[in-house]
């Protein structure tokens, strides 16, 4: 699975490092206050990056909290909109939840995400339920250094299938 990372890790180091680039820059243009008008290089540098990041990037949730907000969101979607569209998958949707119970101290950190993923089912056909997959122990480690993150990575959500990436 962590294939589907390639990349990934590398691209957010160097956005970290073009981001302490401007942070340097900046704290030195500090003294000088004249505004030239122009782009500086590390808004430059950054621009180039969020430009050039791997594809996975936008299809992927990271962290308790941002998929607790998008699995609410879609559940709100679905409230708001007619019954006629509620049928319409256009949008991005989540594909597949992956969960890291075996390295969880505390399980109940993640407790309220099955029950998320099941009213976000309610609403979705019978070929589209998402799916919920339980990593094994040592995952988080995995995930984290898959993805460049500095700390562990509890859950994280793919709106594509994940088979047809590797394919």
């Amino acid at each position: 699975m962590t294939t589907l990372f390639d990349g990934v890790a590398a691209h957010y180091q160097l956005i970290r490092d073009a981001r302490k680039k401007k942070g340097i820059a900046a704290s030195s243009s500090h003294e000088n206050t004249e505004n030239t008008g122009t782009v500086s290089e590390p808004n430059q540098e950054l621009h180039r990056l969020s430009t050039s990041a791997p594809p996975i990037i936008p299809h992927i949730t990271v962290g308790i909290n941002e998929v607790t907000k998008a699995l609410e969101r879609e559940i709100q979607s679905r409230t708001v909109i007619s019954p006629t569209t509620a049928n319409d998958e256009t949008q991005s949707l989540t594909k597949v939840v992956f969960i890291c119970y075996a390295d969880l101290d505390t399980p109940a950190f993640v407790a309220h995400l099955p029950q998320l993923v099941a009213l976000c089912n309610s609403a979705r056909s019978e070929h589209n339920k998402i799916k919920v997959v339980q990593l094994p122990a040592g995952a988080q480690i995995t995930l984290a250094d898959a993805l460049g993150y500095l700390k562990r990575v509890t859950v994280i959500t793919l709106d594509v299938c994940p088979f047809r990436l590797l394919s």
